[in-house]
Parts: structure tokens; sequence; C-alpha cells
């Protein structure tokens, strides 16, 4: 099992980087921050020269901190449990669909394919 976390489940923040390095980082918003607001991570980066590189950064570094790693492997646990039994049976050589949660049958498998699944319970 696992979870997809993407850059838009996250805050995305937009900073001039500042410091040495010339008018590029004192000009442009090239500085990113990520913030997960259910695990509480924080990635950063200014080191790159342009936004979308820092992007790549502060992304990997929020995804790899350890508050975002403790929030993963939490919200994994709380997955259901993919079920296994089975909830419907076609049978094209007898003409037969049966829903095995209420135990229903239908002689109409063409009709219920085609979205008439109220035909499996009249």
């Amino acid at each position: 099992m696992h979870i997809r976390v993407t850059s838009k489940d996250c805050e995305r923040q937009t900073f001039r980087a500042g410091g040495p390095g010339g008018q590029n980082q004192n000009k442009r918003d090239t500085g990113v921050r990520f913030i997960h607001h259910p695990s509480g991570a924080r990635g950063e980066s200014r080191e790159a020269r342009t936004q979308p590189e820092n992007a790549r950064l502060a992304f990997r570094r929020m995804s790899e901190s350890p508050e975002f790693q403790r929030w993963a492997k939490g919200a994994v646990l709380e997955l259901p449990e993919q079920s296994k039994e089975r909830i419907r049976t076609y049978n094209f050589i007898d003409r037969r669909v049966t829903d095995h949660r209420t135990g229903h049958k239908s002689s109409s498998v063409e009709e219920i394919l085609d979205g008439d699944i109220d035909k499996l319970y009249e």
C-alpha cells in the first residue's frame, strides 16, 4: 500500500533568496518553501539559481523530513485493507450475474454491463 502526496497537497511559498550570489538572488523570488500542513513538515531551498530547481529540492527535503516520514507511516497504517471478497460474478456462458453481497441473481448480463444495474435487484 502507498499514499501519494504531490506539490498540490502542500502550501508553496516563494521568496527572495538573498545573501551573496549577485543580483539574481536579490531581485527575483527564486527561493521556495513547501509546507505540508497535515504533518507539519517543511522543506526549503535557496541554493539553486532558478525557482524550478529550488522547488524540486524543497519538495524533496520536505518529503524526507522526520515529521513527514512519521506522518506517512501513520497514514499508511490507517488505510483500510483491500477486501479480497468477490462483489459480483459475471457468468457469460449461463447468461447470469450474481451479486455476492446481497445474493441476488439476474439473467440480464448485457443490460447490466450496459449500466442498468437495477436489473440485478429486480
